[in-house]
């Protein structure tokens, strides 16, 4: 609160007037949660760090395993695969800097990158699925010839086992593949929400280091534009107060002295 001096037009006496000053309570996130039990401010950071590194990890192996690759349609996949990585840990990287910094639009246009990258990521997973679907009878062939190079069993019996063993192979890659897919639709999900309300709340470390809980000491500025004369001297205010007398438990009639 504060008070601002005035002059009376009637007398020329200087009147007070008490204005509110205190900076407005500021709420602060309330913050979500994600993961079904993690803090979602926690969550964002988990997510992006999990990105960095594992993108870091993942561009690296991609683009090693090119060396060892005579065939054109997987040096492409490696490729993208490895493009893909390095945008995910660079779009980490930015993220968690407009996090801090409290760059709301660089942090909508970086969720909306996360969308983008985990739509790609799918889409070649959907591809690699595919062609290995495509190529199950090369795959069983591969099995029995390895399988019958070593004389184990009968060729029947091979054929047989060998297309068991591909069939699950393919069936657990589709399951991890479906698991895998939404966890990433989930991440970039909560990446999105996080980004898009950033404008709604004041985060917890880049809010003012003033007082936020709205108790801020009143202050009294009376003579705020100059120092008091004796023409507009204010002096300050009193106060009228009723004593409430306590009885004295070893004097009884000290309870009203009057």
């Amino acid at each position: 609160m504060a008070a601002n001096t005035q002059r009376n037009s009637t007398n020329n006496t200087p009147t007070v007037t008490i204005v509110d000053s205190t900076e407005p309570r500021r709420k602060y996130r309330a913050m979500g949660s994600c993961c079904f039990c993690v803090p979602e401010i926690v969550g964002v950071f988990a997510i992006l760090s999990m990105y960095f590194f594992t993108g870091i990890v993942g561009a690296a192996a991609s683009f090693l395993s090119l060396g060892y690759s005579d065939d054109g349609l997987t040096k492409a996949i490696l490729s993208i695969s490895g493009s893909l990585h390095t945008l995910a840990a660079i779009a980490s990287a930015l993220s968690v800097g407009a996090i801090k910094k409290e760059k709301i639009v660089l942090m909508l246009r970086l969720s909306i990158a996360f969308w983008v990258l985990t739509s790609s990521v799918i889409i070649l997973n959907v591809i690699i699925l595919v062609l290995d679907f495509n190529s199950r009878n090369a795959s069983v062939n591969e099995c029995v010839k390895s399988l019958s190079d070593n004389n184990v069993g009968g060729y029947v019996d091979l054929i047989d086992n060998c297309e068991r063993v591909v069939s699950a192979a393919l069936i657990g890659e589709a399951i991890r593949f479906f698991v895998v897919g939404s966890i990433l639709l989930y991440f970039a999900y909560v990446i999105f929400r996080f980004a898009r309300n950033m404008n709604k709340e004041v985060l917890p470390f880049t809010g003012s280091s003033a007082p936020i809980s709205g108790q801020n000491t009143p202050t009294y500025f009376v003579y705020s534009a100059q120092p008091p004369t004796s023409n507009n001297w204010v002096p300050p205010p009193t106060y009228t107060v009723r004593p409430t007398y306590l009885p004295d438990d070893l004097n009884p009639d000290s309870k009203n002295p009057n």
